[in-house]
């Protein structure tokens, strides 16, 4: 049975600056297939991003084209213009959070984030700043009554951020057009019908 994914908001995560709860870092997605468009450096990319954080607790940098891991490059994800908002000694929150259906029964949340604590007057700096990545949070709930409960057991929050999205998929859900070749040899017949039946099952 597939999961659909509903939505997706960040929270302070590169140039998504604002809260979940912002309309205007909130993606409410529609059943069926769903295209984003916008311009170069809009932040298209960042929804790629966030979910290389969920899946592998890692970014790929624009700057360099290589993957880093999240707890890394904090003063990179974090939203600049919450840094420069964020008071000496005060603390702002970075993160992702999408919410999926499996079936017509299960609603699931799963929450990344971490706190960054301001220490000094650069903020662009990272001495200027303390990280402290927090565990992933998953909450479900029934799709009739809509109210969520934190998950604890952590083999069940693994199972239910591997349903996101499953691994067959996955391989060919995380890259930037440039690195299909990577993923999939077009000279090579095999590989093209792995790729078809990977994204087609």
């Amino acid at each position: 049975m597939a999961s659909i994914i509903n939505k997706i908001t960040f929270k302070n995560f590169f140039n998504y600056y604002g809260d979940f709860d912002d309309p205007n870092t909130t993606y409410e997605l529609e059943d069926g297939l769903n295209i984003i468009v916008a311009d170069n450096g809009a932040g298209k990319s960042k929804f790629f991003n966030a979910f290389l954080w969920l899946f592998n607790d890692q970014i790929l940098d624009s700057d360099d084209k290589v993957t880093k891991n999240v707890k890394d490059v904090c003063i990179k994800i974090l939203s600049d213009k919450a840094k420069n908002e964020c008071p000496i000694n005060d603390s702002v929150d970075c993160g992702i959070q999408i919410e999926y259906t499996k079936g017509d029964r299960k609603k699931y949340q799963i929450t990344k984030s971490f706190k960054a604590t301001r220490l000094g007057e650069a903020i662009t700096d990272e001495s200027s700043w303390s990280f402290s990545i927090n565990q992933t949070e998953v909450n479900s709930t029934d799709t009739v009554l809509l109210k969520f409960k934190p998950v604890y057991d952590e083999e069940e929050k693994r199972i239910i951020i591997e349903h996101l999205i499953g691994p067959a998929f996955r391989r060919y859900s995380f890259l930037q057009g440039e690195e299909v070749d990577q993923i999939i040899d077009f000279g090579k017949k095999e590989s093209i019908e792995e790729a078809v039946q990977n994204l087609t099952d």
